[in-house]
């Protein structure tokens, strides 16, 4: 082919290739992860610590061609642990190998643990393992029941009175405080063990059996048991918490609870010891002795004090309100006569007194606080957790309900037909006195087979004897004077106090008692 004017040179075949260029690998994972030291996990947190317990470290030399060599694996503030190395010291690890260490931790040692293991290597830098935790000391001795165990509980509440009489209530805790008193009768080897361990441990925290809600197993546990056979309902068993195993001061075993089933626990590590059917078993929580026991010697080997702790660990419980409901708020249920309740008809008065001349005093809200107290006996664990439930939708002071003064307030004097909304009563000065005030305006009408709530809309004087009360509502059947067992006003109210205490008389499978108050809850009641 001719080469002419115009004709383009011809490409092919090429002659020469493109300048040569100098390059680099592009950077990856590999870059990252590999040639170096690997330590797995870098943390460790025990929590609470209430047996010895055995972790595994892997170390893996991710040099991809060169081996290396570790001096040593030591634990700083590590006492109570032991490092157990997969070979004699000093251990040569080969191209991309994996070793694996045992660290032991012991119950005995400093209360807060806060060590670092660390691995030396002749050429390599290795990243430290850092353990965490805190050991705890079991109270093994049981509570002298020859007087009650009193849990006391204990919110905040933050409470604004307006001058109108209205009251905001605001939670300031999302648990309330927790707390435990209860007598111990010790003698022999269970008061030297109890004193020792008091003199060692008073100022820290101790795993505390929650005595009341003892049970026993219905079968022997071998172990390595990853679960325990218990009845769980009503009782203080908590999904992350303990549990404590025990036959006497000396037997005892404290267990990890992963889950809580209705008829059994599932542990975060078997147990390590066999137990017998009939051991007890109790829900324990972490607490802590709000002052030091006062021994009293009896004799050379007895001793006997009275004993306090606080829980320190949020204290959970579901809320639950009562099941009747009354326009939009439930009713409290009646309580017991075990002993006698009181009804103070208190005012918020300001006194102004300049020390001469007469004292001043001025009804701020011109309402009535009326006060009342309630006993509660309850038995077994059903009606136990029924009320702790209430106490803790109630929140302290927070949670408002209908309060009735459950007496005879209003006697009924003649027959009521189905459907009629007027009650002719005995004469009690309704009509002058209470003029419809907030917490004289709702009735409970108990009738043994039913109970009705309604409003009084108006009242009369018929004559000396009788007074005559509307209803909003009529009642659903005619209703004879005999046919009532009581008739009661009910005031919106809310407790009185923060704290209360529960009596425990016995286990939770019997009798505990609660004494209470309500206030008026200085909120406006709701009207027809």
């Amino acid at each position: 082919m001719s080469h002419g004017a115009g004709l383009r040179t011809p490409s092919f075949p090429v002659t020469s290739h493109a300048p040569a260029r100098t390059g680099f690998g592009a950077l990856s994972y590999a870059d990252d992860y590999f040639d170096r030291i690997h330590v797995k996990p870098l943390s460790i947190e025990l929590g609470n610590l209430v047996g010895a317990q055995v972790r595994q470290i892997v170390v893996w030399n991710a040099w991809r061609t060169a081996s290396r060599t570790m001096t040593s694996a030591d634990v700083v503030n590590g006492d109570g642990m032991t490092v157990t190395p997969p070979g004699a010291m000093p251990l040569t690890l080969r191209p991309l190998q994996e070793v694996t260490f045992g660290l032991s931790i012991d119950t005995s040692g400093s209360p807060i643990i806060d060590a670092t293991l660390s691995f030396e290597f002749t050429t390599d830098a290795a990243p430290g393992v850092t353990i965490t935790g805190r050991r705890l000391q079991a109270w093994p001795v049981p509570a002298d029941w020859g007087s009650s165990i009193t849990e006391t509980l204990e919110w905040l509440s933050d409470m604004q009175l307006s001058v109108d009489g209205s009251v905001d209530a605001e939670p300031l805790r999302g648990a309330p405080r927790r707390t435990w008193e209860f007598d111990l009768l010790r003698g022999g080897a269970a008061r030297r063990i109890i004193e020792n361990a008091t003199y060692d441990w008073t100022g820290r925290v101790w795993v505390l059996p929650v005595m009341p809600d003892v049970s026993r197993l219905p079968s022997a546990l071998p172990a390595g048991s990853a679960t325990i056979t218990v009845d769980t309902a009503g009782l203080d068993f908590a999904t992350g918490g303990l549990a404590m195993l025990w036959r006497d001061v000396t037997q005892y075993e404290l267990v990890e609870i992963a889950t809580v089933g209705a008829s059994a626990l599932t542990l975060a590590r078997a147990t390590l010891q066999p137990w017998p059917s009939g051991t007890r078993i109790w829900p324990v929580r972490t607490a802590r002795l709000t002052e030091a026991p006062t021994w009293t010697r009896s004799s050379d080997s007895v001793i006997k004090s009275r004993v306090r702790f606080e829980a320190v660990e949020p204290c959970d419980w579901p809320a639950a309100a009562p099941g009747a409901l009354y326009r939009g708020y439930p009713v409290l249920d009646p309580g017991d006569w075990n002993e006698l309740p009181t009804l103070q008809p208190a005012r918020e008065l300001t006194l102004l007194d300049g020390d001469v001349g007469l004292v001043s005093v001025a009804d701020i809200t011109g309402l009535a606080w009326s006060r009342q107290s309630h006993m509660w006996t309850l038995h077994g664990r059903s009606q136990r957790d029924t009320h702790r439930r209430l106490l803790y939708w109630l929140q302290g002071q927070v949670g408002v309900l209908w309060v009735p003064t459950f007496a005879a307030d209003v006697v009924l004097r003649d027959t009521v037909v189905a459907g009629s909304t007027t009650l002719v009563v005995d004469w009690a000065g309704m009509t002058q006195h209470l003029r419809g005030q907030p917490g004289r305006r709702h009735l409970r009408i108990d009738l043994g087979s039913a109970i009705h709530y309604r409003e009084v809309v108006a009242s009369a004087e018929l004559d000396a004897e009788r007074e005559s009360l509307t209803l909003d509502s009529g009642l659903p059947s005619t209703v004879q004077p005999s046919q009532v067992r009581m008739i009661s006003w009910m005031m919106l109210a809310r407790r009185s106090s923060d704290h209360v205490e529960i009596a425990h008389i016995t286990d939770s499978e019997g009798v505990a008692r609660v004494r209470d108050s309500f206030v008026f809850a200085g909120i406006e009641e709701p009207h027809a």
